[in-house]
């Protein structure tokens, strides 16, 4: 007995070596959700995949990119607001985009301006609330700012030259006429 006890503290400690050890491959930003999963490759029609961290609002999500944490806003489509004032449709939108881009997926950053997703982008690819600006793939490969368009979740944004204007100004149409979300009842 006297023996078992004198092992007692060496069980102790094998036992605590061998707990699981949660492991963040991101830098602790405020808190935020970081616990993104970078094992797992992207697929192969990603260009310039990147990992969801956090979903901000329908159009701006955090992403792990290039071994830095950066801030999306979608290029081409605004949702409505979920913080400050809420406006209509903007808890709907946001959920959609939670929904459509998981935390810890993969997403593919979409650029006109290919040098965007160089690990130095120029200035012109970031808004003036410092934000990459990119379109996004889904998993599905989809293209998530023409889905937002055309289930009514965004409205195009006309104020700037984008080269899928054209094509989303014809979803927004369709969403339009077909009375969905922002433009239903």
């Amino acid at each position: 007995m006297r023996q078992f006890l004198a092992f007692l503290p060496l069980l102790w400690l094998l036992a605590a070596c061998d707990q699981p050890v949660e492991s963040n491959n991101l830098n602790n930003d405020a808190g935020n959700n970081n616990n993104v999963n970078n094992s797992d490759p992207p697929p192969d029609f990603m260009e310039f995949p990147a990992k969801v961290s956090d979903i901000v609002d329908g159009d701006t999500i955090w992403v792990r990119y290039h071994d830095q944490r950066i801030k999306v806003r979608f290029i081409g489509v605004n949702t409505p607001e979920t913080y400050g004032t809420v406006e209509y449709y903007g808890p709907e939108a946001k959920q959609y985009t939670r929904d459509h881009l998981p935390l810890s997926s993969w997403v593919g950053l979409e650029f006109d301006n290919p040098a965007c997703g160089s690990t130095t982008p120029p200035a012109n690819c970031f808004d003036m609330y410092d934000r990459l600006l990119a379109y996004i793939r889904t998993l599905e490969n989809t293209d998530h700012c023409a889905q937002l368009v055309v289930n009514g979740y965004a409205r195009v944004y006309t104020d700037a030259s984008f080269s899928r204007k054209t094509y989303y100004l014809q979803l927004q149409d369709e969403a339009s006429a077909a009375n969905r979300g922002l433009w239903g009842e």
